[in-house]
């Protein structure tokens, strides 16, 4: 009576012909039509399609797609079919409880009765996620080397922000390998250590229930990883010097504290507090360490412990000259006084005079007298840094 499927369905049978031997039989040849009833059983739907691993054991019915179906007939599809585990694989059978069939509209639209998942082929294919698996920030002392043996904060395997993936369900990261790109501390044009270090990864275990296969997994690099500068001193040693007006101490009168492998500090500036003399008094403060060949001094960060028990010993001068006689109004005495002499011996800048002296002239009468000096102090704020 209709197209559609269905059981005790009306049918009516015309055009009825009989051939053969009819002798036997009464037959009314006007009588050409017949009814009964028969079954229509539905037509078939496969169901084929894919989908990205996704942590579910299902797929949607967005992602499949209907084999042919009768004529042009169109139908839709809802709900989700279900694998029987959630794992990347070819070809996995669907359960379609989960799926509705739909009649389909327009001028093609076919009948959803009509149809039917039962004794159909349907599969799908669940194809790995992609996962971009970085290093957590990492941050160890300089120690010669790129391993993390020793890092005070050790990376562990992350997803990398940005990239767009993840992980699903429960699925985790674990184990790894990771390595600093080189061994040295990064610092900006002022010296202040930077968080900008390279990590490698490789070498993740991907715990998915799947040995992994659930992901296609890619490395990148961390980059905001940090070395920090190991600890060490320079201490200047105690040292004598005559003076000669400068503060400098030399560059090799110091020792070092522990360094790493063959680093060492090849020479430091010395210098003392002030030019002037002391005996076992003087301060000498080092700076401006230098690393020998192959040393990088940005790999640590230098203490300069001072000496407090060095010497600067007073300057002998060497001779006097140009030695002038104050002239004096007779007093019945051969007293003579130095007006001014140079002496030979002084450093540049430094301010030596006459404080006091002791001569005589050769008579104490009035006229042109020889003069006899027997004594010279120094004066000027520089003199106690002489012997004359």
């Amino acid at each position: 009576d209709d197209p559609d499927a269905g059981a005790a369905k009306s049918v009516t049978l015309t055009g009825i012909s009989v051939t053969g031997d009819l002798s036997n039989y009464s037959w009314s040849p006007s009588n050409t039509t017949a009814t009964g009833t028969g079954t229509i059983t539905p037509y078939i739907v496969n169901l084929t399609g894919t989908k990205v691993y996704d942590g579910a054991a299902t797929i949607e019915a967005s992602k499949l797609v209907m084999g042919a179906l009768v004529g042009n007939q169109t139908l839709a599809l809802a709900g989700n079919g279900a694998f029987a585990d959630r794992n990347v694989g070819t070809d996995k059978l669907i359960n379609p409880t989960g799926l509705t069939l739909l009649s389909g509209s327009g001028a093609n639209s076919g009948l959803a009765s009509n149809y039917t998942f039962a004794g159909g082929v349907q599969v799908a294919s669940i194809t790995p996620a992609s996962l971009v698996v970085t290093a957590s920030d990492a941050v160890k002392t300089y120690d010669g080397s790129v391993s993390m043996v020793g890092a005070t904060q050790a990376p562990t395997p992350v997803v990398k922000i940005g990239t767009g993936t993840q992980l699903f369900g429960a699925d985790s990261l674990s184990g790894g390998n990771f390595a600093f790109v080189d061994a040295n501390v990064s610092r900006n044009a002022n010296g202040a250590v930077l968080g900008d270090k390279s990590v490698t990864v490789s070498g993740v275990t991907i715990n998915d229930g799947n040995n992994g296969a659930n992901y296609t997994v890619t490395y990148a690099d961390n980059r905001t990883s940090t070395i920090n500068p190991f600890a060490t001193t320079v201490t200047a040693l105690a040292q004598t010097k005559v003076y000669n007006a400068s503060t400098l101490a030399g560059t090799q009168r110091f020792t070092f504290g522990p360094m790493i492998g063959s680093d060492a500090i090849a020479s430091a500036t010395l210098t003392y507090d002030s030019k002037n003399i002391g005996q076992g008094t003087k301060l000498i403060l080092p700076s401006t360490a230098v690393g020998s060949a192959g040393t990088i001094l940005g790999n640590y960060t230098i203490s300069y412990v001072a000496d407090t028990a060095s010497s600067i010993t007073p300057a002998i001068l060497s001779g006097v000259s140009d030695i002038v006689i104050r002239d004096k109004v007779y007093d019945g005495t051969t007293a003579a006084e130095v007006a001014s002499a140079a002496f030979n011996g002084i450093y540049a800048g430094d301010d030596i005079s006459v404080a006091l002296s002791v001569g005589s002239f050769d008579t104490k009468d009035v006229g042109l007298r020889s003069v006899v000096i027997s004594g010279i102090s120094l004066g000027g704020s520089d003199a106690s840094n002489y012997l004359l």
